[in-house]
């Protein structure tokens, strides 16, 4: 989670990131380099930039709900209540309706698949900002391992 005046909004954010790219945030922002970050990770995680809106923070202070009785009640319950129990029927989490507010991803892929009798001719172009990682599945011969790209930004592959 993110939280800060240039993250307000109820915004989805849904670009990969990592480790990394708290020190990818640092290095845009004030123009510094971290050599231990690899060539991949580079091209594959973001830099939260795209996360925060820099131009318009929102400084005001949100509604918040009264805390002061929080104490007693926090401590009566880790005092007193029992362990938790684990539901012996157990079900995935469903995912909420509708839609919701997003940040623009940097992402941008073009395709073109060409059909001939044996095999298959695929291109993949990444004119996007940030690059990203690629598993291909062979449906057809399932016994076939996937095959695995990544394609940097304004780069291509052909397989």
């Amino acid at each position: 989670m993110l939280i800060s005046p240039w993250t307000r909004g109820g915004y989805v954010y849904s670009e990969v990131n990592d480790h990394t790219s708290t020190i990818k945030l640092l290095e845009r922002k004030f123009g510094i380099y971290c050599e231990n970050i690899s060539p991949w990770r580079r091209a594959v995680t973001g830099d939260l930039t795209h996360a925060l809106n820099f131009d318009n923070p929102d400084y005001s202070w949100p509604d918040l709900p009264d805390t002061s009785s929080n104490w007693d009640k926090s401590k009566s319950q880790c005092q007193y209540n029992p362990p938790p129990q684990i539901p012996k029927q157990q079900s995935f989490p469903i995912q909420e309706e509708g839609t919701k507010k997003s940040q623009a991803l940097p992402y941008e892929f073009k395709t073109n698949i060409e059909f001939y009798n044996n095999f298959v001719k695929y291109t993949i172009e990444n004119s996007g900002e940030n690059g990203a990682a690629f598993m291909i599945f062979n449906k057809l011969i399932p016994s076939l391992k996937p095959r695995k790209y990544t394609i940097e930004s304004n780069k291509s592959i052909t397989d």
